[in-house]
């Protein structure tokens, strides 16, 4: 799970147009992220995502995780 920072002041300050493109670039450079084919990279609400990684090792989760 991954939570945008500071999404709300983004919104307000240039719209919501303009923050469903950003939350739109985000869920694309998540996709771009994710390895395998069977990982899943979901928007979960509001600025919210959620990666699921498939067979992952820890390590590969914590590389990707932070």
């Amino acid at each position: 799970m991954l939570d945008v920072d500071f999404f709300k002041r983004y919104n307000d300050a240039y719209g919501h147009p303009a923050g469903d493109a950003c939350l739109s670039q985000v869920a694309d450079i998540l996709a771009q992220s994710v390895r395998s084919p069977e990982d899943v990279v979901a928007r979960y609400g509001g600025e919210e995502f959620a990666v699921i990684l498939f067979d992952a090792t820890f390590a590969r989760r914590r590389t990707r995780g932070g």
